[in-house]
């Protein structure tokens, strides 16, 4: 199955918003896209994009991520299941 260019708008939308909800589980939210971009070990280019909704995280670079904040990995990229086993719902 192909994804449109709305699914893949759709796509970016809403890993930006779990990547900055998995930002704020962690207190991370108020950081500057330089302690992000040292956190994450990419560039600030990358962070500005996946927090205003403009690109996703490689699987590889997802997998930093969710080492980093200790979230799950299948909630950041598909938002299945909870952010991690320390959020309460």
């Amino acid at each position: 199955m192909t994804m449109t260019s709305v699914d893949k708008a759709i796509e970016r939308k809403l890993f930006s918003e779990r990547f900055k909800k998995a930002l704020a589980l962690r207190n991370h939210s108020e950081k500057s896209l330089g302690e992000l971009k040292e956190l994450f070990g990419v560039s600030r280019t990358l962070i500005h994009a996946w927090l205003h909704g403009d690109g996703v995280a490689s699987v590889r670079t997802a997998s930093i991520i969710c080492e980093k904040l200790t979230i799950s990995f299948e909630w950041l990229l598909t938002e299945i299941g909870r952010a991690s086993c320390r959020e309460r719902v």
